[in-house]
C-alpha cells in the first residue's frame, strides 16, 4: 500500500489522485522476490483492474456511489513512467534443458523433450495420441485434435523430427 493514500476515502478518489497513484504503484520498486527491481507494464495494469474490481464490488454492495468507478473507468492510458517494459522470455539453453532431464524420470524426460524440441505446447504432449501422429519417411507430422486455437478455426501441425522420435 501506499501511505499518502491511505487516508483518502473512497469516495474521494477520482481520475486525478488514481492516476497519481498508478504512477507510484509503477514507479516503486518491488520489496519481495525480485527485490529493488521496478514493476513491469503489464503487472502495473493487474494491479490497477484488480483496484477497479474491488470498487466495483463495493458499488455493487452500495458502499460506494456509482459515479467513482464510471469516473475511474474513464482513465484510459494512465501514464506508468516508473514501470519497465515485460522482457521477452527466451527458451532454456538447450545444454541446460539437457542437463535436468537427465535427472527425470523415463516418461517425463519424453515430454520435457518433446515440448522442447517440438515446440508444442505441454497440454498438447499430454492429450497426445497415436492416431494424430503421421508417420513419414525420417519426420512426423503431429496434428493435435484439441489445442490452444482450435476455437477459433485454426489447424496446428507440429513437426517431429528424428530426435522427438527418439524420446
Amino acid at each position: 500500500t501506499l501511505p499518502q493514500h491511505a487516508a483518502v476515502r473512497i469516495c474521494d478518489f477520482g481520475p486525478r489522485l488514481y492516476q497519481q497513484w498508478l504512477a507510484e504503484v509503477a514507479s516503486r520498486p518491488i520489496t519481495r522476490g525480485s527485490a529493488g527491481t521496478t514493476r513491469t507494464v503489464t503487472h502495473c495494469h493487474k494491479i490497477a483492474a484488480e483496484f477497479r474490481r474491488m470498487i466495483a464490488y463495493g458499488v455493487g454492495q452500495e458502499m460506494f456511489p456509482v459515479a467513482v468507478l464510471t469516473a475511474l473507468d474513464c482513465v484510459k492510458g494512465a501514464p506508468l513512467t516508473g514501470a519497465r517494459p515485460a522482457g521477452k522470455r527466451q527458451p532454456v539453453p538447450e545444454a541446460d534443458l539437457d542437463a535436468a532431464v537427465d535427472h527425470l524420470p523415463p516418461v517425463f524426460r519424453a515430454i520435457v523433450q518433446v515440448i522442447a524440441r517440438a515446440g508444442a505446447r505441454p497440454s498438447e504432449v499430454l492429450r497426445l495420441r497415436p492416431c494424430e501422429i503421421e508417420r513419414g519417411d525420417g519426420v512426423w507430422f503431429l496434428r493435435p485434435t484439441f489445442h490452444k486455437n482450435e476455437r477459433l478455426g485454426k489447424s496446428r501441425v507440429l513437426v517431429l523430427g528424428p530426435r522427438c522420435q527418439a524420446a
